[in-house]
């Protein structure tokens, strides 16, 4: 929704809003769609349009226009977008390879194999966390995490909808049971430093790690 009103503030309302429904054509918005179209994603553009059609739509319901004219246009090609910056599946092998000896190993995995958010992971705790799954349910359920949590300010993830279980692959289960191992040796090398958080990944006295640790650590 927030995307949405977004879209409609930023390029519905600017250049159609003043414009009376029933006094649109579809020239018109084949016109203001080829303009955007030089600025904009084809995705972006399809959004917008979607907006636009909608609004349309709830006109014709209540008897304000006898047709809808987005429905009469065609939807232009956009400007091409950025590159993906996505790992391939080769590059995400030999992270997952490379970094098999690093304390950072474990986080990598989650991260990777989940598509978890790192703002989200780096605020999971250990009582989100379920390698035994629900053996005793009916069906059974296998490993998850919870997804509830962020490093956010309000504590919250990105979207009410983002709060999610996750299933967790067999990698996962070992990357995990490895990070406890090694925050059980974190914590008695720290002695009397150690922070005692709840967190799944924290720095090595147990604090919050931030994304410059992350970056860092990676890097």
């Amino acid at each position: 929704q927030e995307v949405n009103r977004h879209l409609c503030e930023k390029h519905v309302i600017p250049l159609l809003g003043a414009r009376k429904l029933r006094d649109l054509k579809a020239t018109e918005v084949d016109a203001w769609l080829t303009e955007l179209s030089i600025t904009l994603s084809t995705r972006t553009l399809q959004a917008i349009r979607s907006c636009l059609n909608r609004a349309v739509k709830r006109a014709m319901a209540r008897d304000r226009v006898r047709r809808n004219v987005v429905d009469l246009t065609e939807l232009p090609t956009g400007r091409r977008g950025r590159p993906s910056k996505a790992l391939s599946p080769q590059q995400a092998d030999d992270v997952l390879i490379k970094t098999a000896g690093d304390r950072l190993h474990p986080y990598i995995v989650v991260s990777l194999l989940t598509g978890a958010r790192t703002e989200e992971l780096r605020a999971l705790r250990w009582n989100h966390v379920h390698l035994e799954g629900r053996a005793t349910a009916i069906p059974p359920v296998p490993a998850y995490i919870e997804v509830w949590r962020s490093v956010r300010a309000t504590g919250d993830t990105t979207t009410r909808r983002s709060r999610r279980t996750l299933a967790l692959p067999g990698r996962c289960i070992d990357a995990l049971r490895a990070q406890r191992v090694q925050q059980a040796a974190d914590r008695l090398a720290a002695g009397p430093s150690w922070k005692e958080s709840g967190l799944v990944f924290a720095t090595a006295v147990g604090s919050e790690m931030d994304p410059a640790n992350v970056r860092r650590d990676l890097r």
